[in-house]
C-alpha cells in the first residue's frame, strides 16, 4: 500500500514534467516566432521609411488623404 502511494506521486510528478516540458517548448517556439515577426516588422519600417518621407507629412496628414481619396 505504501508502495502504491509513492508510485502514484511518482506517476504524477512524471505526467506534470511532461506538461512541463511541453508548455516550455511551445513558448520557446511562440518566442522564436515573435523574434523573427519583429524582425520582419523592422525590416519593413526601413523599407518603407523612403516612401513615407517622400509622400511628406506625418502619418494623420496621410491617412486623412487616404480616406479623402476613399471617399
Amino acid at each position: 500500500m505504501f508502495l502504491s502511494r509513492w508510485d502514484a506521486l511518482d506517476e504524477g510528478l512524471k505526467a506534470e514534467q511532461k506538461k512541463q516540458d511541453a508548455a516550455s517548448q511551445q513558448w520557446s517556439q511562440f518566442s522564436e516566432l515573435l523574434q523573427q515577426t519583429l524582425t520582419w516588422l523592422d525590416a519593413m519600417e526601413r523599407l518603407l521609411q523612403p516612401e513615407h518621407q517622400a509622400l511628406g507629412g506625418n502619418t494623420h496628414e496621410i491617412r486623412a488623404r487616404l480616406l479623402k481619396n476613399k471617399v
